[in-house]
Formats: C-alpha cells, sequence, structure tokens
C-alpha cells in the first residue's frame, strides 16, 4: 500500500490475536519468527512485539529472536514498565540500521514511560484516549 505519509506497523505477533497467544503458550519460535519475516516481506515499516501479561524476559527473548529474522525496527507494545525496559534492553538497533524502536502506547496515565528512554532511546506512540 503507497499512501504518502502513512507508515505500517505489522501486528501479528500481539498476544490479543488467538492465533499468535497460542504460539507464545507453545513458545512456537519458528512461527513467530515466520510471522515477523511475513509482515518484512509485505512491507511494515515496523514490526510491532506485544507479548501482554507474559514476564519481562519472555518480551527480551521475543525482541531477540524476532530481530534475527528482520532488520525492520520493533515496536515494542506494552503498557507495563518492567514488560517495556526489558524489550527495550534487549532491542539492537544495529539490527535495524540503527533506528529506534517505538514504545507503545504511552497514556497520560502513564507518562513514567518516558523514563525508559535512559535504557534504549525510543520514538514513543502515545494514546490522547486514556485519562
Amino acid at each position: 500500500m503507497a499512501i504518502e505519509g502513512l507508515a505500517i506497523i505489522g501486528e501479528s505477533i500481539n498476544d490479543s490475536v488467538p492465533s499468535t497467544n497460542k504460539l507464545f503458550a507453545a513458545y512456537d519460535l519458528d512461527a513467530i519468527k515466520a510471522l515477523a519475516k511475513m509482515q518484512d516481506d509485505a512491507g511494515a515499516r515496523w514490526i510491532d512485539v506485544n507479548v501482554g501479561l507474559r514476564t519481562p524476559d519472555f518480551m527480551a527473548n521475543m525482541v531477540r529472536e524476532v530481530q534475527s529474522v528482520t532488520a525492520k525496527p520493533l515496536s515494542i507494545d506494552t503498557p507495563d514498565a518492567q514488560i517495556a525496559a526489558a524489550g527495550l534492553d534487549a532491542y539492537d538497533a544495529g539490527r535495524a540500521d540503527g533506528k529506534l524502536p517505538l514504545l507503545n502506547s504511552i497514556a497520560l496515565t502513564r507518562t513514567n514511560l518516558f523514563d525508559l528512554c535512559r535504557v534504549q532511546p525510543f520514538m514513543p506512540i502515545l494514546l490522547a484516549s486514556e485519562r
């Protein structure tokens, strides 16, 4: 899809997607990496990684695994500061041609997530819908 100014984020690696939730539960790394590659090949500018309420270590492992198959920058997608910190710490900008990750989603009620820029600089996605 070519719409000027539009940036596509691949959202398939998301715990809220039932099929991905099953992949996470089974720790099916090959299938998760295939999802990342598929979104990369389809033209996503960023690849989202949302592990739901799983552990910070799980997020860190998913970030490393996804980055092993794509040079696209990632969108670390969680409202939980510890999970976000683990994902940002695991993120390797060198694997993404030096591009910063996104931190998705920062709400007015969670501005403390901006402090995580000390772990890894990032570009924020802000939610205007929460108060």
